[in-house]
């Protein structure tokens, strides 16, 4: 007698209907997962960069004192020689110079591969931060224009440094300083998650988000908050040009 033997056994691959099922549930997971892993990695960056500042406010804060309270002024060249710009002055108060290189700025000096002295050129900001030039208070007149410290009123609501957009060379940034130092030009106002972070007068250093900052001053009808952020009073400045 024959005996019919039948088989019971089932493949163990997947079907294409379920290997398509699997591929969507994987895409609709990753959509859902990635916005926040972004937002998280951009705040991360946000934090560190803003720690960076941090130590470049506690640089300014240690340059002044050695300096009558004097901040870093804009240095044009004399008798041929070109003065150290603000980036070398703040160096010899810094403990680890890599902090001149943002994490935003995906074009900063030590993803270029540049030296040291490069980082701590006098000739291109190779920085990844913008100082407050003051060309708006007389700085074009008057070249050894500086601003003292202690002459400010209130040091909580006056920015000494900025973030510039990518690729920027320019040291100051500068209201009236047409068409390669101004704020449209030169200052980035959204690095990090609608916003940037900004260094003041009182060392702190403090995150703006683009809406705040474009904001109307209440004080100064028809200006917007960040202008009265940048720009100084003119009698605060050294020596006095008038107001």
């Amino acid at each position: 007698m024959k005996t019919r033997v039948t088989s019971c056994a089932k493949s163990g691959a997947f079907t294409l209907i379920e290997l398509l099922v699997v591929i969507a549930i994987i895409a609709i997971l990753a959509a859902l997962l990635f916005p926040g892993i972004r937002a998280a990695s951009a705040a991360r960056n946000q934090t560190v960069a803003l720690n960076n500042m941090h130590q470049i406010g506690v640089a300014f804060s240690l340059y002044a004192g050695d300096n009558s309270y004097l901040l870093p002024g804009r240095a044009t060249v004399e008798n041929g020689v070109v003065p150290d710009k603000w980036p070398v002055l703040l160096s010899k108060y810094l403990s680890d110079i890599r902090v001149y290189a943002s994490i935003y700025d995906t074009q900063n000096w030590i993803i270029r591969g540049l030296s040291l002295t490069d980082a701590l050129s006098n000739s291109a900001n190779n920085t990844s931060f913008i100082m407050n030039g003051y060309n708006d208070l007389g700085a074009y007149d008057t070249p050894n224009v500086q601003i003292r410290l202690n002459s400010f009123p209130t040091t909580t609501n006056i920015i000494l440094m900025g973030t510039p957009i990518i690729g920027s060379r320019q040291y100051y940034m500068d209201f009236e300083e047409p068409p390669n130092g101004n704020e449209n030009d030169v200052l980035q106002l959204a690095a990090f998650n609608g916003g940037s972070n900004y260094l003041f007068a009182d060392g702190s250093a403090r995150f703006i988000t683009q809406t705040e900052y474009q904001s109307s001053d209440p004080e100064n009808p028809g200006q917007s908050y960040g202008n009265d952020l940048w720009c100084v009073n003119k009698g605060y400045v050294i020596p006095a040009i008038g107001h």
